[in-house]
């Protein structure tokens, strides 16, 4: 019983942790300048293999834009399925000159929850 609070706690910490993360980065990006960028290639993250033989890999794209001089910037969120080379997506930089993407952010937000929603579950078991 004490194991379901103390995991759950864990799990709570963790959870505010991201959330406070997300909003941090959040008020990071609407302090920070818009630049339209294009994906110009994408880099092979993972292979992941699945129950039946078949794998997927996972990739992250690199996109390319212009600031001052010609930049790059490898995403930090992979995903099966990809945009096509050449689409458009607006990047933030941060006047520390720090590159953020919206989607990661958001990724922070949704697990920051759902470790908090654990957490609170665990804790809740630990007193029934």
């Amino acid at each position: 019983m004490i194991g379901f609070a103390v995991f759950g706690a864990i799990f709570i910490i963790i959870g505010i942790a991201l959330v406070i993360d997300y909003i941090r980065h959040n008020a990071e990006i609407k302090n920070s300048r818009e630049v339209n960028v294009v994906i110009v290639d994408f880099v092979e993250k993972k292979r992941i293999t699945q129950g039946d033989g078949t794998f997927h890999m996972i990739y992250a794209p690199v996109y390319e834009y212009y600031d001052g001089e010609v930049k790059r910037f490898s995403s930090p969120v992979s995903s099966t399925g990809h945009e096509a080379l050449g689409t458009e997506v607006t990047l933030y930089i941060s006047e520390r000159g720090k590159v953020n993407e919206r989607r990661s952010v958001v990724i922070t937000f949704i697990m920051g929850i759902i470790f908090l929603l654990m957490g609170v579950v665990f804790v809740l078991l630990a007193f029934v």
